[in-house]
Parts: C-alpha cells; structure tokens; sequence
C-alpha cells in the first residue's frame, strides 16, 4: 500500500484538482491523508466530501500549525509500505504512484523521484526538471548536479526510511529540503525518473515566496543542516553557499539580511 500525505490550508481553488488526480491513480492500492491544517475556507467541506466518498481518504483535523506539523501528523497516521507527498494546490499524472513504484522495483534502488512540470497559475509551462533518468549512488550524490531532488514531493520513500524522521517546524523554507537529505542519509542508492509525473504550480502567495523575510532565511539554517548532516560535503557546501548568494543578490537593500546574514 502507498501513504499519500496531503497538507491542506485554505486551498480551496485547487484541492479537487489535486484530490482527483490521486483518487484516478492506475494504482488503486492508495491511502490519502488530508491533514486539515486549520482550515478557514471551504476546503475543510471539500476534504469531508471527498473522505465520504472513498474510504481510501483519511481527513485529520487540526489547527493551524504550519505545513512541517501537518506532515508530521501524516507521518504518524500512515499505514502504507511507501510514502508519497503531494501538496494540495499541485497535483500528479494518473501512472504517477504506478510508474514510480515499478521503477524502484526494476531497478532495485531505496528511493525513486520523478520530474516535475514546473507551471503557472494558468496553466503556462514553464519548465521541466529532469531531462534523463539516472541511477545514483547517495556516496555519489552532488547536490548542484541537474538530477538533484531537493523537496520531498515527487518522490515515493519505503516507510522504513522515514520511521523515526520528522519536518523541523522551525523551518518555514527548506524545511522538505532537509527531510529529504535526513532519508538519503538513511539508504544507498536512488533512481530519477526523466517522466514529468508532478505538477508543480507556482502562485505568488506560495510558501517559498510570500513569507516574511525572517522565515525566507530558514532556507540557509536548512542548509546549513544538511551539510552537517553529510560531513561537510564539498557539494553540500557549494549547494548552501549557492543559496545564500542568492538570497542576498535577491533582497540586498533588506536591513534584517544586511546585518544578521551578510555579516556571518
């Protein structure tokens, strides 16, 4: 069985989409988890309605705390033998959750992920990530590599992997970025699929983009973990300090950054 954990706030606009394209899966064996991250518009009734109408949907209820707990609160509920995370404005290909477990299977590998299609709000592509498949040795693994998976969606993960790992709450950006590199840290070997079987819609008010300049800068503290966490690595450190320059070229007149980040 697979665990497919959906964090859901107020996406109300997009949610049937997303919760449509898991439900038309090629692969029925499916628990989907929607964790309600308190929420105020009409997605609670949306994921309510759903849950009635397919007892392979599981609806958590809570308040909002932010989408690091909502994971940890699937994580926790998550029966499957995989575990998959899809974001609740995005949504998937109908053989996304078939493709990806046959390729672990085939090629007998600890994780798999698959490009994504990189769009707009209207629907206007914008780019796609992964142009071939590769298999790669985590002792090989580069960070800055063009088949580098930084997030944790678009990815299948065995639950033995994950058992035992939780998303740091006190990450706002990057927070999926360092969860992912706690699960490498764990197995040997991964597989990137070239097969765009994610969406990935970009809003203006989404999570990486909207926040205050305070929680952008959790994106370097997540990196800066993940190059502790694999010993200094050469391309962790290329990865962080890439990110970092990019932060800084981006919001340069920004006091809090001048003072607080550039310094350091």
């Amino acid at each position: 069985m697979i665990s497919i954990i959906v964090p859901v706030y107020n996406a109300e606009k997009y949610l049937n989409r997303c919760i449509s394209s898991l439900l038309n899966q090629t692969y029925y064996n499916l628990e989907i988890i929607l964790v309600n991250d308190g929420l105020t518009d009409n997605s609670k009734k949306i994921c309510e309605n759903a849950a009635k109408n397919d007892s392979r949907i599981k609806l958590i209820n809570s308040v909002n705390e932010g989408v690091s707990l909502a994971r940890n609160k699937g994580l926790k509920e998550a029966n499957g033998d995989y575990i998959s995370f899809v974001d609740s404005d995005d949504y998937v290909e109908p053989d996304y959750v078939e493709k990806m477990l046959l390729a672990l299977k085939s090629k007998k590998v600890d994780i798999v992920y698959c490009s994504a299609v990189v769009e707009n709000i209207n629907g206007v592509f914008i780019q796609r990530e992964y142009e071939k498949n590769k298999l790669i040795k985590i002792q090989n693994y580069n960070w800055n590599s063009s088949e580098a998976h930084c997030v944790v969606r678009g990815a299948l993960i065995p639950k033995w992997v994950v058992n035992g790992l939780e998303f740091d709450k006190k990450l706002f950006v990057g927070e999926d970025t360092y969860f992912f590199a706690q699960c490498l840290k764990k197995v040997k070997c991964v597989y990137c699929m070239k097969a765009p079987l994610y969406h990935y819609v970009i809003y203006d008010k989404s999570a990486s983009h909207g926040n205050s300049i305070k929680k952008l800068v959790t994106e370097v503290y997540a990196w800066q973990k993940i190059v502790d966490l694999f010993n200094n690595n050469d391309s962790a450190k290329v990865a962080c300090a890439m990110r970092c320059k990019r932060m800084l070229l981006e919001n340069k007149k920004i006091k809090y950054l001048r003072i607080y980040i550039l310094r350091t």
